[in-house]
Formats: C-alpha cells, sequence, structure tokens
C-alpha cells in the first residue's frame, strides 16, 4: 500500500498477535471500540480473582481499590500529561463531557456553543440541558473547513455572540478533521468562555498533553483507541475550572469522609466520580496504556497512524464514486461517501464476504475507517475488499 518497511516489522507481526480480535478479521474500527490484548484480559481476570481471593470489600481491599485509582491515574497522566490528581476516573468520554455539561451553573438564556460535528451522544446531552435550562444551542460550522486559519477564523465569529461554554471534538468523530485544541482553548480563555474537549477520537492518537492544550475539561474514553475494557474513561479538570465546574452527582468517593454534616470535596477532580465502580476493570486500562507505551513513543505511533491512514486514501481515491469528507488526513479516521451506493450494504458486503469491519456514519451518510499503528495489513485489505465489491 506504500507504506514503508521500517524496522519494526518483526516486533509488530509479534505485538499484534497478542490481540484475539485481530486474528480472525480485518479489524478497522478501533473509533467505535478498540481490541483487547491477552496481557490486558489477564491483567482484569487476576484483578476480579484476587478481589474474590482477598475480600470483596474489607480494609484490605478498600486500600487497594484506593490504588488502584491512584495508580491508574498516574499512568493516564504519564501518557496524557498534567497532574494525576486532576483525573477523575469516569466510564467513557460522553460521561465526562456530561460532567462539564451539567456542572456549570446554567442560566436560562445562557449560550452554549458546539461544532456541527459532534457525535450524538453529546448533543443529545446539550439538548437535554437547553430543554431543562433555558440554555440556547448554538452551532460553529467546521465540519467543510479544510485549514486552522479557516477554523479559527470562523469560531472568533462564533465567540462574538458569547458562549458560555465551547465543547468540541479534538478530532471530529465523522471527517476526522483535528482541530487546532490548544489555539481554541486560548480564544475560548480570551473570551471568558469554558473550553471542554471531546478527546474521544484523540486520545490513543494523536501525542496528547492536557496541561498544554490548556482546555478546562479534556474527556476521554479507554475503549477505543487505547484497548482498554468498555467502561473506563477519564476526565482532565484544569485546576482553575474547579471554581465553576462542580459535581453534579456525589457519593463517597466525591467527598471527605469526616462524619460532618457537609463534608468537603476531595481535592482535585476525583470529586467527579461517585461510587462503587468496576475497579478491577482499572487495571486493564492501566495494562493496556502500558503495552502501547511499550511499542514506541506517542509520536512515532501518530506518524505511522498517518502513514497507513494516506496510503489507504490512495488506494481507494479512484474507486468508482468515492469522495472523501475532508482533504486533510492528519488523524485515523478515513470518511468518505459512495455515489449511488448505499454505505450500509457495503460495509454489511465487506463483513461478510470478506471479513472486513468498518462501520457506517449517518450524519453525513458515509463510510468510515479507523487505522491503527499496527493496521497497515487491514488496510491493504480493505482496499482490495472495496475494489471487489464496488466492481
Amino acid at each position: 500500500m506504500g507504506v514503508s518497511q521500517d524496522q519494526s516489522k518483526t516486533s509488530l507481526a509479534e505485538f499484534r498477535s497478542q490481540f484475539i480480535a485481530l486474528q480472525n478479521k480485518h479489524y478497522l474500527n478501533f473509533g467505535a471500540q478498540g481490541v483487547i490484548s491477552e496481557r490486558t484480559l489477564q491483567a482484569m481476570m487476576e484483578s476480579y480473582h484476587f478481589v474474590q481471593e482477598n475480600g470483596p470489600l474489607n480494609n484490605t481491599m478498600f486500600e487497594w481499590i484506593v490504588n488502584q485509582a491512584k495508580q491508574l491515574k498516574e499512568t493516564i497522566a504519564s501518557n496524557f500529561g498534567g497532574e494525576a490528581g486532576s483525573y477523575a476516573i469516569t466510564q467513557n468520554a460522553t460521561e465526562g463531557c456530561n460532567i462539564a455539561l451539567w456542572g456549570v451553573d446554567w442560566k436560562e438564556g445562557d449560550r452554549l456553543l458546539l461544532t456541527d460535528s459532534e457525535h450524538n451522544g453529546v448533543v443529545a446531552a446539550a439538548k437535554q440541558l437547553s430543554k431543562r435550562r433555558g440554555v440556547i444551542l448554538d452551532y460553529c460550522d467546521l465540519s467543510k473547513l479544510q485549514s486552522d486559519e479557516q477554523i479559527l477564523k470562523e469560531l472568533e465569529q462564533s465567540l462574538k455572540s458569547k458562549p458560555r461554554m465551547f465543547l468540541f471534538s479534538h478530532v471530529l468523530w465523522n471527517t476526522g478533521a483535528v482541530l487546532p485544541a490548544k489555539q481554541i482553548a486560548s480564544l475560548c480563555r480570551q473570551s471568558s468562555c469554558i473550553s471542554v474537549i471531546d478527546g474521544a477520537q484523540s486520545a490513543g492518537v494523536l501525542p496528547i498533553d492536557v496541561a498544554d492544550i490548556g482546555a478546562d475539561a479534556y474527556a476521554i474514553t479507554g475503549h477505543k483507541w487505547m484497548g482498554g475494557p468498555e467502561g473506563v474513561g477519564s476526565l482532565h479538570v484544569r485546576e482553575e475550572a474547579l471554581d465553576f465546574i462542580q459535581p453534579t452527582f456525589v457519593g463517597w468517593r466525591s467527598t471527605v469522609y469526616d462524619g460532618s454534616e457537609n463534608p468537603p470535596f476531595l481535592k482535585g477532580a476525583a470529586r467527579f466520580e461517585i461510587a462503587t465502580s468496576p475497579f478491577p476493570l482499572m487495571s486493564g486500562l492501566d495494562q493496556a496504556l502500558q503495552i502501547h507505551s511499550s511499542y514506541a513513543s506517542a509520536e512515532e505511533r501518530y506518524q505511522r497512524i498517518v502513514r497507513i491512514a494516506r496510503a489507504l486514501r490512495a488506494e481507494i481515491e479512484s474507486l468508482p464514486g468515492v469522495k472523501f469528507l475532508s482533504e486533510r488526513q492528519d488523524s485515523s479516521l478515513v470518511s468518505f461517501t459512495l455515489e449511488n451506493r448505499s454505505p450500509g450494504q457495503i460495509v454489511k458486503a465487506l463483513e461478510e464476504n470478506f471479513k472486513v469491519t468498518v462501520r457506517t456514519i449517518p450524519f453525513p451518510s458515509c463510510i468510515r475507517a479507523s487505522v491503527h499503528y499496527f493496521s497497515e495489513d487491514e488496510a491493504r485489505e480493505f482496499a482490495s475488499a472495496l475494489a471487489a465489491v464496488l466492481k
């Protein structure tokens, strides 16, 4: 496919062999859900066994639970920047976005700004917020803009309406466009606008330093690009933002357990955690992050992702009816429409006849292939299978 055969070829093959899901299909749907390694599965099973053998809950196990969360936050911080105490453990990126959305003391008539390409889960939450609090929803039309300069200019216009918050995806889930997050966060600060980033399609793909980006909140999930289990994610909240993003749901993990009538919140982002969670799953995400970090640096993994994605585009761009949603290819998502062909039928044919897994996106109606840094073989098979289906 035009991707260079680098020195990691042998070790990459060995690396791939530990992912069960890569052994019997051509999987290119990491943007929806990633694949879990044998080592990650083992870490979770060992944790569940440990809990039952030693607890499930007593003084020893409570200490273990606290340490599990602490260890995971430290690992997340080592991968994505910031201080460990600035992260809350969540279920996924959508929950993180909801924490930020509902944590603000909205007044009727306040404005919430979204892009025109946000995931329907976040849009649904925003609409519910609008319905219950009288918040006005505005949309910044970014999906058809190709340069950072155009994006920032459009945002400057949208910020003139004085939105209280701008919630946007670092990587748009449909087009795959990478937004200039650091510059956007800076513009928001200058306009006294809270910045919240949905990192579902960026964490595990882009090299990220949340402290350098400077957004008030950055939500990630572990079950996509990081290869962790479903149900474990994280939310980074900038220290200064703790003054205006407050917990909506509160439980024993949110406060100092001192028996007082009004117990104080815990320091940092831990105040956004609530109560009992599947704590053994945290060891799975921790292990998954360590596995990916052991293969190559975040920058090296990202550069390989982009090379594979661009090579895939080059392979399929001349196929009949193919039109890409974005002129740029700076992320892991390769999205395209097909003239006079049903994306759903094509995706079904690819899976049934060639064991190729991709997905459709409803807005706009298109096919989206999600490539990872170890997806060169899958990308090649997808290009070949798509050509066969479109004949």
